[in-house]
Formats: structure tokens, sequence, C-alpha cells
């Protein structure tokens, strides 16, 4: 079983849905892999604030009256009724707390939808924007370069499946960016004692639905690592050019089961890809921070 597996796996694992062969597929996995034991300790709690928000959150509590009226009927009995068995008070009961469930749930579905509000658009679940305002456009445009280089890795580093042939980077340094020259060798500098290893596995620049990404690809435990640079005026929209994080990397998207990280320069976005796990996947992006934006610094300086 590989990380990307798991990730598919654990919400049905800890939804106690998996078949015995499988969980033990999982526990195999887990007792090698440090970054989905992480994952699966961050999802448990996640669960669990979840659930004790539900339970605990008074707009989605039932009215005193509702329960006292479901109580009288559960009670109550018509007259010369043969009583319930066992199994069937059970079924009954269960029935009856679905119906409450569904009922509570509705209603906090409702309630959430009026506290939103219609023209509202999640991102990433952390945050609320509305839909016409300018933040919204620079969301979407980010959600689309981070598309993109999830599909320049999986179609340029895992399968090969590009329409156009890579070129090298020195000859895309000449021909487009300067940025691209020598790019791998920033990649690389990361390497020291305290840092994640590479082994440098590939370095091109590579064209995808348009967009011309420097592309070093690199393995690190076992898996492939794509680190991506962009020139940012090639978003059509000036205006709507997404703002990544400055200085230090951040998970920006999980997409078809790979983990996107990110960091910006002025003029460049990097993205750093991989079905490694969130936490392990942002370790090597923090780790190229440092050498990558210096070296994209430099050359748009000289530009």
């Amino acid at each position: 079983m590989h990380c990307r597996d798991f990730r598919e796996l654990v919400d049905s694992y800890l939804s106690d849905e998996l078949l015995v062969e499988t969980n033990h597929d999982l526990f195999a996995h887990l007792e090698s892999c440090a970054a989905c034991r992480r994952e699966l300790a961050a999802r448990r709690e996640l669960r669990a604030t979840l659930k004790t928000a539900f339970t605990s959150a008074v707009d989605l509590q039932p009215r005193a009256e509702f329960v006292a009226r479901l109580r009288s009927e559960l009670r109550a009995q018509s007259p010369g009724a043969k009583p319930a068995s066992a199994a069937g008070r059970r079924a009954v009961w269960l029935a009856l707390a679905a119906c409450l469930l569904l009922a509570v749930g509705a209603f906090g579905v409702r309630e959430a939808w009026r506290r939103q509000g219609a023209q509202s658009l999640s991102v990433a679940g952390s945050h609320t924007v509305d839909n016409s305002s300018p933040a919204a456009a620079v969301t979407l445009a980010a959600n689309a370069l981070a598309e993109s280089a999830v599909s320049d890795h999986r179609n340029c580093a895992l399968t090969h499946n590009l329409e156009e042939e890579p070129i090298s980077l020195e000859e895309a340094g000449e021909r487009y960016d300067p940025a691209y020259s020598d790019l791998d060798g920033a990649v690389m500098a990361q390497a020291g004692p305290t840092e994640p290893d590479f082994e440098l596995i590939e370095a091109h620049a590579c064209v995808f639905k348009g967009r011309l990404f420097g592309h070093v690809i690199v393995k690190h435990d076992g898996r492939l690592v794509s680190v991506l640079v962009t020139d940012l005026a090639q978003t059509p929209a000036k205006a709507n050019a997404p703002e990544f994080s400055s200085g230090r990397a951040m998970s920006c998207s999980q997409l078809a089961g790979y983990q996107v990280a990110c960091f910006e320069t002025p003029r460049h976005a990097v993205f750093v890809v991989s079905d490694l796990g969130e936490a392990e996947n942002l370790k090597l992006a923090s780790s190229l921070v440092s050498p990558v934006s210096a070296h994209l610094k430099r050359a748009e300086r000289r530009a």
C-alpha cells in the first residue's frame, strides 16, 4: 500500500467500513510510514472536534417541546395493543433515532446556509470569499495554477504524456526566463544534514495547457516529487494574479490525491507536488524556500 492509497481509505477505516484484509494492509503501511501515522492522528482529531462542535452547538439542539412530544408519543400505546417484542422495540427506537438525526442534520444545514449566504465560496475550508469580489478571482486563479501544477506532475513526471517535448532548463532560460537556468542547482542546494534527502531524477522546462513550467523531478522516500516554477506574468489578468505565501511555504491544495505546497517571489510561483503526506510534502517545500527564492530573485533583478 502506498501513501496515496492510505489517504483514500483512511476515512473509511475511521468509520469502520473496511474489510479485515484491507485493515491489515493499512496497519502494515502505518508501521513503516510516519507521515501517514500523523495523517491518521490529524483526521481522528478533526473528527472528534467536529463531533464535539456539533453536539454542543446551541443552534443545532432540538426544541424542548419537540423532545417532550416525541417522548410522549413513544410512551403512548393504543388500548389493548400487544406489547412489542424486545427486537421490535429496538427497531422502533432505531428508526426514530434515525429520523431525529435527519431532522437535526437538516436543521443544521439550513442554519449553515442561512449564515453563509448563497453567494459565498468556501476556500480550502478556512475562510469565506464573496464570488463577486476581487479576492474570489484571485482564489480561482490560484486554484487553476495548482491544478495545472498537479496535472503537469502527473502527465510529465509520472506518465510522460505531454503534447510538446520538454526542453532543457538552459534553453528555457535563454529563450523565455533566466529564472529557469540552473533551477535544478537551486533545488539541490537545499541538501544538508538536517534537510530532507533528495535524489535528482530529471530537470527540464515543459508546457502544460499553454503554461510553461520549470520542472525539477526528485525522489524522496521512494516517491517522485515535482518542483514546478512558473512566471506569474503568464497569468492572463495581472490584477488577478494569485498571491501565495512569500518567505515561507504553505500547504495550498490537495487535488486528485496529490499534496500541493507553494510559495512565491515577486514574479514567480513555486509548487511542490507529491503523493506524500501533507506534513512531509510541506517539509520538503519549506526546505526549498531559501535556496529557490534566492535563485529566482537574482534572476528577477537581472531581467
